[in-house]
């Protein structure tokens, strides 16, 4: 019975192997994009919510950029920070015209929708308050909007490192996640995408679903009903189009981000997003439940070592086909932990957004 169980285990780890290995040639097979001259007209969406920390660095980041024919909304969702007043102090100083206005109803869908109704580009593009950018961010991704007439594009996002461990684990975690949604999204399956980086046709976003009934979602639902009605999905490779954002300073603050992710999964309806996050969710349970087994039962750890070490080499060599374009160098030894510590992470993460109320900038969700 036991060989029969362990034998079942091992199929879901064979399959991630090998999702692993495929969308890792799929990445080092694809060239970077190019870009070329273009005036596109872009709009650029930033809902915020008690942000008056972060918006002077968004503002100066934007106010770089290379690209004329572009216009910024800042739809500010009922801050408590007064930021939407102490704005005009910081634009004074700059020279970029903006638009301020305040979101017609409560969360970040909801400005978005605000801020889509009055933008008058071709394509929106979102982000997130807490972002800075490459100087040719927005003429990247104008470019690849002319040349290629996605209806979405999908685009990369890298997390800064302040120098801590915790910072370092989230690095590791996201940039695997971001090769695994661009790979994906490459191969014509997208699983995965992040509102701090993506474009849509206006009129397309107007139309979207995004399961209004959920206060988040407003990327991964977007990028489900696009999917759904069969409209062109691209990925933009290029390291000119890329975002930065800080990683979560605390262990806490990381958890209730992850919860808020997790949360809104069950609401998933993809089925490439859904096999895909079964399969990660049965590897994680497994080993899970090997490890404690092995503490029981001597005789498991031997079985626990080899899934552990096949998930360990998966995941290293698609960071490591990624590890030149993130600018990432892989600690071997720092991943052999953090591989370690994931399994009871995911539990922690699962628990926490089933269990403990879910909060978002001093609002419950």
């Amino acid at each position: 019975m036991i060989w029969y169980l362990l034998l079942l285990a091992a199929i879901p780890f064979v399959f991630y192997f090998i999702q692993m290995e495929r969308w890792s040639k799929i990445w080092k097979n694809s060239s970077d994009f190019v870009a070329e001259e273009s005036n596109v007209c872009l709009s650029v969406l930033v809902p915020y919510r008690n942000e008056m920390a972060n918006l002077p660095s968004l503002l100066n980041s934007l106010s770089s950029q290379k690209y004329g024919n572009w216009e910024l909304i800042l739809i500010d969702d009922h801050s408590e920070d007064e930021g939407l007043n102490k704005l005009s102090d910081i634009l004074n100083n700059l020279e970029i015209q903006v638009k301020c206005i305040r979101s017609s109803g409560e969360g970040k869908k909801a400005a978005l929708a605000t801020g889509a109704e009055i933008a008058k580009g071709d394509y929106l593009i979102t982000t997130d308050a807490d972002c800075t950018f490459h100087p040719l961010w927005l003429q990247t991704i104008a470019s690849f909007c002319s040349n290629n007439n996605s209806d979405l594009v999908i685009a990369p996002v890298l997390q800064l490192s302040d120098g801590s461990a915790l910072s370092n684990f989230q690095i590791s975690e996201f940039i695997g996640l971001q090769l695994s949604g661009a790979a994906s999204a490459l191969n014509g399956k997208p699983i995965m995408l992040n509102g701090a980086n993506l474009a849509c046709k206006r009129k397309l976003y107007l139309q979207a679903d995004l399961n209004r009934n959920t206060e988040s979602g407003d990327d991964m639902f977007l990028l489900e009903w696009v999917k759904k009605n069969g409209y062109q999905i691209g990925y933009l490779k290029s390291t000119d189009a890329m975002v930065y954002t800080a990683t979560e300073k605390s262990v806490f603050s990381l958890l209730a981000q992850k919860a808020r992710w997790a949360a809104k999964s069950r609401h998933y309806s993809d089925k490439d997003i859904i096999q895909s996050g079964l399969l990660v969710g049965s590897i994680n349970l497994v080993l899970l439940i090997l490890f404690i087994g092995s503490i029981l039962n001597p005789f498991l750890s031997s079985f626990f070592l080899i899934f552990y070490i096949i998930r360990l080499v998966a995941d290293y060599r698609i960071l490591l086909a990624g590890s030149t374009f993130f600018v990432y160098a892989s600690c071997v030894r720092e991943l052999i932990i953090w591989q370690l510590i994931y399994p009871f992470y995911v539990l922690t993460v699962a628990l926490y957004s089933i269990l403990l109320p879910l909060k978002w900038k001093n609002r419950r969700i």
